[in-house]
């Protein structure tokens, strides 16, 4: 029973929204009891605590300053990427596949380089995803292109 009111629920999400996939990523499926109906919780964000700790978005210098500053001794992985680019968008899963692996030692600062040019331009970024290693503020690799093989290596180098 509760399957099929989920199927009407997505079905009623598609004819409505247009697409399962819209609904899905900003809505939660809520289910209180065995015998009770699901409920569609619609046009909410839904972040795992862990990888908000792991994994920000910067949004100018300041904001890159403070969380390079507040990183301590963890290494910092800075992942520049842009909103068009299909490869950064590919490589995503891996990043937060990282961030929760490396929790407590590993932060990510996700830099657009289109709403961030000035921090992109002083990390000499040409192309996009590129990826810049610091340890202790220095430093220590860099690389550029969605290689997930190489960026879990590389992360594992130096963690």
């Amino acid at each position: 029973m509760v399957y099929l009111q989920f199927l009407f629920l997505v079905l009623t999400s598609l004819l409505y929204h247009g697409s399962v996939q819209a609904q899905y990523t900003h809505s939660k499926l809520i289910i209180n009891g065995a015998n009770a109906a699901p409920k569609l919780i619609p046009n909410q964000v839904f972040v795992d605590q862990h990888l908000s700790d792991s994994i920000k978005t910067i949004k100018d210098a300041n904001d890159f300053k403070t969380q390079l500053a507040n990183a301590g001794e963890k290494l910092v992985v800075i992942a520049f990427f842009a909103t068009w680019c299909s490869p950064c968008k590919k490589i995503e899963p891996k990043l937060k596949e990282l961030a929760q692996q490396y929790t407590d030692k590993l932060i990510i600062l996700k830099v657009d380089v289109n709403k961030c040019e000035d921090i992109a331009m002083e990390n000499n970024v040409s192309s996009v995803s590129t990826f810049l290693f610091l340890k202790n503020s220095k430093k220590v690799d860099q690389f550029s292109g969605s290689n997930a093989a190489k960026l879990a290596d590389t992360i594992a180098k130096h963690i």
